[in-house]
């Protein structure tokens, strides 16, 4: 939970946040022999990755220490364990002679999903900009590695195969108007299951992912339909609130032109070009199911807080 909330905390919020706790955790299994101990040992190494990438913003390196040799020995750590577990889970899996129940197929796919995410996490992160004070971001991912994570969670969740938000939809078309209490949507969104609440995580961080992070417009509506059309909540994270921020985010991406979001209506980029990217969202609840957002590309972030971005009434 801890994690969860820092996550969708600004920095401001965060200074101002108890510090993260400090964990002496037993080192992992050497073996595997039931998938909760598969699950909590990749979940747990998930959470403290995000914490310790989370915590940089905030809570720069010890003075007196080379930032960038201290920040590659903490993240090798990482690594080294993340390398060991994989080849725990393997031969985990490898001793399974056939697996049959739905229960232990999911939890498969689960520890699968948390996998990827680790792997994504690991190759995603540069370290730490000892002249901006901040973490830095590599925006490049393969997009295959979105790919998996994608069939991974359609295979759990039992998502039709094409499930997808239509291409050139409006968020509009399925949401009500902030502005009109009279408005009716166009289209109801359609729901493939009663909406479901887990303590867990994995699955909605693994979407967010890919709605973040993929460069391809098709793999993102595709994330989002999942957070729309399967409605959920793993821990604060509420999968409908996410998916229907993704998809502002993605609409104003496909339409920004050279680092201003959502200027060309007419425009719709199949592949987002970095500076193009929502780097910064700011989220105020303002009313019921109803918040303001400020979107801001990478380019403005960059330019400073003085530099601000989009701001729209967003209700679900």
């Amino acid at each position: 939970m801890d994690v969860q909330a820092r996550g969708v905390m600004s920095k401001e919020m965060l200074e101002t946040w108890a510090k993260r706790p400090k964990r002496n955790f037993s080192r992992p299994p050497n073996r595997f022999v039931t998938f909760a101990q598969a699950r909590y040992a990749f979940e747990a190494l998930y959470h403290e990755l995000i914490g310790f990438m989370q915590a940089l913003d905030v809570e720069p390196p010890p003075a007196g220490v080379d930032a960038s040799q201290w920040i590659q020995s903490e993240y090798e750590v990482f690594q080294s364990e993340f390398n060991a577990l994989s080849i725990c889970l393997d031969q985990f899996l490898a001793r399974l002679t056939h697996i049959t129940a739905q229960e232990d197929r999911d939890s498969v796919l689960g520890i699968k999903l948390f996998r990827e995410q680790i792997r994504v996490y690991l190759r995603l992160f540069k370290g730490f900009d000892p002249a901006k004070r901040t973490r830095e971001i590599e925006w490049c991912v393969e997009e295959q590695d979105m790919k998996l994570m994608l069939e991974l969670a359609c295979e759990l969740l039992r998502a039709p195969p094409d499930i997808s938000v239509p291409a050139g939809a409006q968020p509009d078309d399925y949401y009500p108007n902030t502005t009109d209490p009279k408005y009716d949507t166009k289209s109801d969104i359609p729901a493939y299951s009663r909406p479901v609440f887990s303590s867990n995580t994995g699955l909605l961080s693994a979407l967010w992912l890919v709605v973040s992070k993929a460069k391809s417009s098709t793999l993102r509506r595709r994330a989002i339909a999942l957070m729309l059309d399967f409605p959920r909540r793993e821990g604060i994270w509420d999968g409908v609130v996410a998916g229907r921020v993704a998809w502002e985010i993605l609409r104003l991406e496909e339409t920004a032109v050279d680092g201003v979001l959502g200027v060309n209506p007419d425009q719709q980029a199949e592949t987002i070009a970095d500076i193009n990217k929502v780097r910064d969202c700011s989220i105020h609840y303002v009313a019921p199911r109803v918040m303001e957002v400020e979107f801001r590309s990478l380019r403005q972030w960059e330019a400073g807080p003085h530099v601000r971005g989009m701001k729209k009434l967003l209700a679900w």
